[in-house]
């Protein structure tokens, strides 16, 4: 079940998903697609070749590449568990019938998907990371440096190890991120006939609660952003956050996940039966 499970047309859309549309995102938001098109050279700025080595930068690219994924990565990660549902349907009613401990297998699916899923997402990103290296001014600008992750790793971690901050920072958005919300998929597809519910739901949830957030904390005298949906998302645009304060926007779907899983998983029923 190895092979089906991480190599399939779910995964692989996930995988380049990310890719592309870090790529568009990048080209669209940084300008750089317009200063390829419509960019003249002058004594001010330069031929071309000049002004795109001294404007766009790493730390834009990364920035950039990230400004539609942010809205569309749960939408990717519930897509990249469609194969779990497609094994709950076809897969799960033939073991039943020689499988005593059914739960512990489809608590091992659960997990197998998860993980795949995280590793294909995880890796589109690192493959978006690693070409920018190329095209891209890597120098960092001292005064865009991000405080994340210094509390643990110290006040110059951006400075002095970019790449790392970047990788780091990649394990919140594109692993733990996948993994939370792919859980939330899972528990959904327990219940959803249709497949579209598997994604509409994570999305509106992750969408319409990071709004609401947004709107009261405007209204009230308390930071409460950190516990919006995409606050792990956004956490390094933000002045001096907590490390631990990343992972609180992560909380209420676990538990809602895992009480809906649990639900469905308490006495004798047979998932997929």
């Amino acid at each position: 079940m190895i092979y089906p499970r991480f190599i399939n047309k779910y995964m692989i859309f996930s995988f380049l998903a990310v890719i592309m549309i870090s790529f568009l995102s990048w080209l669209l938001f940084s300008g750089y697609l317009s200063t390829l098109l419509f960019f003249k050279a002058s004594p001010e700025w330069g031929s071309k070749a000049e002004y795109i080595a001294i404007m766009f930068d790493y730390q834009g690219y990364i920035r950039e590449g990230f400004s539609l994924l942010q809205t569309l990565l749960p939408v990717i990660v519930s897509i990249s568990v469609f194969q779990f549902k497609n094994e709950i349907d076809g897969f799960f009613p033939h073991i039943y019938g020689r499988n005593l401990q059914y739960k512990k297998t489809f608590i091992y699916s659960i997990s197998t998907h998860l993980l795949y899923s995280s590793i294909a997402i995880f890796s589109g990103f690192l493959f978006f990371m690693m070409i920018g290296v190329f095209f891209t001014n890597t120098a960092i600008d001292p005064g865009n440096a991000h405080d994340l992750f210094s509390d643990i790793f110290g006040t110059n971690f951006y400075i002095d190890n970019p790449f790392l901050f970047y990788f780091t920072e990649g394990i919140i958005r594109y692993v733990i991120f996948t993994i939370t919300y792919g859980l939330f998929s899972v528990a959904v597809s327990l219940y959803a006939v249709e497949k579209y519910l598997i994604v509409l739901i994570p999305a509106s949830y992750y969408t319409v609660f990071s709004i609401l957030v947004s709107m009261i904390s405007r209204l009230v005298p308390f930071d409460i952003v950190i516990f919006a949906p995409n606050f792990p998302l956004i956490a390094s645009s933000y002045v001096n956050p907590s490390t631990y304060q990343v992972f609180y926007g992560f909380i209420p779907v676990i538990i809602l996940s895992i009480i809906l899983i649990s639900y469905k998983l308490k006495g004798d029923e047979r998932i997929g039966v």
